[in-house]
């Protein structure tokens, strides 16, 4: 990251700071990055963070901060996974972090894709909605073999690949899939 204090938009960012992590996302668009940078973005997008139902309804404004921090790693994870491709210092720590975090990737694609309002950002264009998301599961097992293979192995990965394949057909099998 060359353009700014890599160290210190890193430490905003892993607070969760929107403004820290929306920067990150514009460096990252412009090809700056350090191997640094992939524990940060990885952070959350973790299964646990998710939010229920029931957390969603106990503290609204908590779950509208973690669901916005969710969608952020989502975009930043996009452009890192391009980094990944050309940059092998960035590929050798992202990796294990990938296949550590299948669950967690797939899990908040699932819950900003399926559920209502979510992501009220998408709520006009869920076409490029599906295409951010189709293409961050692409782009993630075209970084390295290993990935592959764990995600072709993960149920959650194969549901939600299904899930978003049915999505540009018949929308009435996402609902019957999903019970």
């Amino acid at each position: 990251m060359s353009l700014f204090d890599s160290a210190k938009l890193l430490s905003k960012a892993s607070t969760g700071s929107l403004s820290a992590l929306k920067t990150l996302q514009n460096a990252l668009q412009k090809g700056d990055s350090t191997p640094e940078t992939v524990p940060v973005v990885m952070k959350f997008l973790k299964v646990e963070d998710v939010p229920s139902p029931e957390t969603r309804r106990a503290d609204p404004n908590h779950s509208k901060m973690v669901i916005r921090q969710g969608a952020q790693g989502l975009k930043l994870l996009e452009y890192l996974l391009h980094i990944t491709h050309v940059t092998p210092s960035i590929e050798k720590v992202a990796t294990p972090l990938l296949v550590q975090n299948v669950d967690g990737i797939c899990a908040w694609i699932d819950f900003l894709m399926f559920t209502p309002d979510a992501d009220p950002f998408w709520k006009e264009d869920q076409g490029d909605q599906y295409n951010l998301y189709a293409n961050i599961l692409y782009n993630a097992i075209q970084t390295h073999s290993s990935i592959f293979q764990v995600y072709i192995s993960s149920r959650g990965f194969v549901d939600l690949v299904l899930r978003l394949w049915l999505r540009e057909g018949d929308k009435s099998l996402i609902t019957s899939i999903s019970n």
